[in-house]
């Protein structure tokens, strides 16, 4: 808990944040790659608001098919409301594997709640013990 309050002071005024998020059409898919990347073990996350849930997705660096596939580096994510409590996950995260032309590509998939889209202020990222932390200024398009 002390880590998501830690996280909470290391982020801007977010009520002020909060008050410029246009509402969302839950038909309406969007998602947001977010600056956080990790070099040799993630090499992007994005945010994904869809109409039932919210998806947080680490994908680690491809590689080619036939090669022996890399460990997924260990991770937690947790996306933070304004008083620096954590939402809780909906179900436990997911690995799969996205191929494309002999690349392939492992992800990591965390899932949370469809209301995450408007409680979340920020997400938290750990990868091998490294911390990483994005506010969402604004929902992702």
């Amino acid at each position: 808990m002390k880590s998501f309050l830690l996280a909470l002071f290391l982020l801007p005024s977010l009520h002020s944040i909060l008050a410029q998020q246009p509402a969302l059409t839950p038909e309406q898919p969007i998602s947001r790659k977010l600056a956080i990347k990790v070099p040799g073990k993630i090499s992007s996350v994005t945010l994904s608001i869809q109409k039932s849930v919210c998806l947080v997705q680490l994908e680690s660096p491809g590689f080619l098919g036939g090669e022996p596939e890399p460990k997924n580096p260990a991770s937690q994510v947790w996306l933070l409301r304004a008083d620096g409590t954590a939402i809780p996950q909906a179900s436990k995260p997911n690995t799969i594997t996205i191929s494309n032309g002999g690349a392939v590509t492992p992800c990591i998939i965390y899932t949370f709640p469809r209301s995450a889209a408007t409680d979340a202020v920020a997400v938290v990222v750990s990868v091998e013990g490294q911390l990483f932390i994005e506010a969402l200024a604004s929902k992702p398009k």
